[in-house]
């Protein structure tokens, strides 16, 4: 993945699940994210009854297990980039509709993935599942936050929470998202917000 990034290593995954005509799922984990024995067959059973549809796991923190990370992508707007998840935002206390889920634990039905659905490997890293999620809800396909579901992650075990790398990769690829779905003004806007 360090040739491909996030975005084509996974998209080779895809098509490969696509080609091969024998997985109804793909499965996203990362490789420092550690999901409790059940996170799994709680997507698929939670996914086989919203088809198709993106579903994801409640990311807690490895070494706070009572702490939440993530919990996906509420909306993605053209001005603020995008607005994070809480908790209350869940209507049935089983799931949150959300416009992405966190790429740490992600499963994509393949119906998806036939239409060639795929992560825009201009990303490389991170931001591409926020923009995968707004193009899928763009098309009526949702995505979710499986509650019941969940994973511990060590979050920037690669480069690290303070990386100059992972900076530049997060302000480039918001900045593409809103060049690729929104108006210049909203560049514009978020240039300034930058500093």
């Amino acid at each position: 993945s360090e040739i491909f990034g996030f975005s084509g290593g996974h998209n080779i995954s895809f098509k490969f699940a696509k080609n091969s005509g024998q997985y109804e799922y793909v499965w996203l984990l990362n490789n420092d994210s550690f999901p409790d024995e059940k996170a799994l067959q709680r997507l698929v059973k939670f996914s086989e009854n919203h088809k198709p549809c993106i579903s994801g796991s409640v990311i807690m923190e490895y070494d706070q297990t009572d702490v939440i990370q993530d919990l996906g992508t509420k909306v993605i707007t053209s001005i603020k980039g995008y607005k994070a998840t809480t908790i209350d935002d869940s209507k049935d206390g089983n799931s949150i509709l959300v416009h992405a889920v966190c790429g740490a634990s992600m499963l994509v039905d393949i119906a998806i993935i036939n239409r060639d659905i795929i992560f825009d490997e201009n990303f490389f890293l991170y931001v591409e599942e926020n923009e995968l999620g707004y193009r899928c809800a763009k098309l009526g396909i949702n995505s979710y936050i499986v509650l019941n579901s969940r994973i511990f992650h060590k979050g920037s075990a690669g480069l690290g929470k303070e990386s100059a790398i992972k900076r530049y990769y997060l302000v480039r690829n918001l900045l593409y998202l809103k060049r690729k779905h929104f108006s210049t003004l909203s560049v514009a806007f978020s240039l300034l917000h930058l500093g």
